[in-house]
Formats: C-alpha cells, structure tokens, sequence
C-alpha cells in the first residue's frame, strides 16, 4: 500500500499527516469542505475587535511557526560546494609604530678602524686649529737599534730573544723583543728540565764588509709607535716604501736564522741599516743562542726557485718598514 506525506496547505498550523492512497479522497473531502466554510466566514467579515482571527497554538514568547513549513522527516540539507574566491580586498592604512626593540651588544674596541680610517678622517696633524693630538698610532718593532726613527714614539727597548740555533725540535721560531726590565710573577727557584727556552740573538756574519763588525754580537731592538698612523707592513727585497703616501721608518736588510743543516728556523725580520749592538757583549761564539744571518735568493729559469732575472742568486736581499 503506498503511503504518502499530504500537508493541509488550507488548514493553518495542520501538521504534516502520513496517509495512506485509500484516504485519499476523504482527505480531499474534509479539505474541500474546510476550503468552503473558511470562504463563508470571509463573507460575513471581520471579527469583533480584540480577538484575533488566527489561533495561536504555540507557547506565548515563540514565534508562530509557518503553516507551510514541513514537519516531516525529510532528509537534512546539504551543504554546497565553496564558491570561488572573491577579488582581494584594498590595502589598509598602516598600523600604529611597535614598541622599541632591545638594546644591542656593545661594539667592538675600534681596534678595526687601524685598517678602516684614514688618520686624516680622525685629526687634524697640523700645528693650528686648536685640535687635540692623536695619541694612537701603529706600533712596529725597530730591528737592530734601541731607538726610534723620526716623529716615531719609542714604547720600550730591548734584546732579541729566540730560540738557540741549534736546539733539540720544540720552543718557537718567532724572535721577540724582550724588554730589559722583566717583571716575574711567583717565580720558582731552580732551572726546569721541561720547559721552552729563550737564548739571546747574535749576528752571525763575517763577509759582508758594511756589516762584518757586527758578528757575534747580540741584537738590540725596540718597539715603537708611529702616532697618528695606523697601518705598517714590512716589505721585503726592497728599500723603499709603495707611494708617497707612506712614512719609511726605516729601511735595512733581511735576516733570518741560517740555512744549515744544525740550525732552527726562524722568522724573518728586516734588520736596520745602521745597527747598534747590544753594549758589552762579546764577539765569541756562543752556542746558547740564537744566530742572525743575511738572507739571499736562490734562482732557477725553469721554476722550483726565483727568477733570476730580478732575484740573481747571491745579492743580499733588502728591506722596508712603512707606516701609513
């Protein structure tokens, strides 16, 4: 038998009725008859004032529900598929400025700005002005002599220290200016059997004649400070500076330990000119030091040496310090 859902359309508030096919037409009848008695009420007019022509059958304070609306259990509604995206919308005005971020580490010491600035940039060098001096400057280590050179400060003088020239393998290679007033700190008695020694530097040369006075004495030096200056470079194989735009401290010969097979390296350094040994030292050898020594090139025209046409084999080898 089948059954269909009839909603009464015409008669207000009429829920929704499951009714079989044989019901049908009594429904019809009822309707029918409900559709003509409402049309003979409409005749007779309104009803008095105060009473209402429709009956509510909700609770007072809810809305009359719609005589139209099904009541069945019909299937719930689907959601439809998302539209496509609407245009972006326009830029909006910019927001109020946020609060102030954290401070910062603190920079560095300025000891950069050797390599960065100009001294030029910093002070004015010139006598006029009412400027302050610059108390800063590069510092350079003045081989062979125990003073300075010009407008150059001296910081200390000193005696050339390194390694003995023969030693077992160990110490340093570097040579030091050491000053010639050391200050200790809890020292302890005795000589320790384990340790990294220090010996004096001695020139060892005896047939180069602007220099052969010089042999077997200890090498004297100091450190110096080229104020208002912040840059220096010792240049070798020449005597001379790059431009004009360097101060020439000094110029002299390159030294280095010598080349044999009982010798230590050690680092090369470029040795005034002019020297002036150590005061009171002997010119016997002494094997508990470090030994000084010309330096020369060795050339080949097919590589694995220097070239010989601007490096011939045999000349002395020349150098520079130079402070910008």
């Amino acid at each position: 038998m089948l059954s269909v859902c009839v909603e009464f359309a015409f008669i207000p508030d009429a829920p929704c009725t499951i009714m079989s096919t044989n019901m049908r037409l009594i429904v019809f009848l009822v309707g029918y008859a409900t559709v003509a008695s409402a049309s003979a009420t409409e005749m007779r007019g309104p009803p008095p004032v105060g009473r209402s022509r429709e009956k509510r059958l909700s609770p007072p304070g809810e809305p009359v529900p719609d005589s139209r609306q099904c009541r069945c259990n019909c299937p719930p509604p689907r959601e439809g598929p998302p539209g496509i995206p609407g245009p972006p919308g326009l830029s909006g005005p910019p927001g109020p400025p946020g609060p102030p971020g954290y401070p910062g580490i603190p920079g560095r010491d300025g000891r950069d700005a050797i390599t960065l600035i100009n001294s030029d940039d910093i002070c004015d060098r010139s006598s006029g002005g009412g400027t302050t001096p610059p108390t800063s400057g590069a510092v350079y280590t003045h081989w062979g002599r125990p003073d300075c050179i010009g407008e150059s400060e001296l910081v200390y003088s000193g005696i050339a220290a390194g390694s003995r020239h023969r030693d077992l393998p160990g110490g340093g290679t570097n040579i030091l200016c050491l000053p010639h007033d050391p200050v200790f700190k809890d020292p302890q008695d005795g000589e320790g059997r384990s340790r990294a020694f220090l010996y004096s530097v001695q020139y060892q040369i005896g047939d180069f004649p602007p220099l052969n006075s010089l042999d077997l004495h200890d090498v004297s030096c100091a450190v110096c400070k080229a104020t208002g200056r912040f840059s220096q470079v010792m240049i070798p194989a020449k005597p001379v500076c790059p431009s004009s735009d360097w101060t020439l401290e000094y110029e002299g010969y390159l030294m280095a330990e010598r080349s044999h097979s009982v010798h230590s390296k050690s680092t090369f350094i470029c040795v005034d000119s002019s020297p002036v040994p150590i005061p009171g030292t002997s010119s016997s050898l002494n094997y508990d030091s470090g030994l000084l020594d010309l330096v020369e090139p060795r050339c080949t025209q097919d590589g694995g040496g220097l070239p010989c046409d601007t490096f011939p084999a045999g000349n002395e080898l020349t150098c520079a310090v130079c402070t910008l």
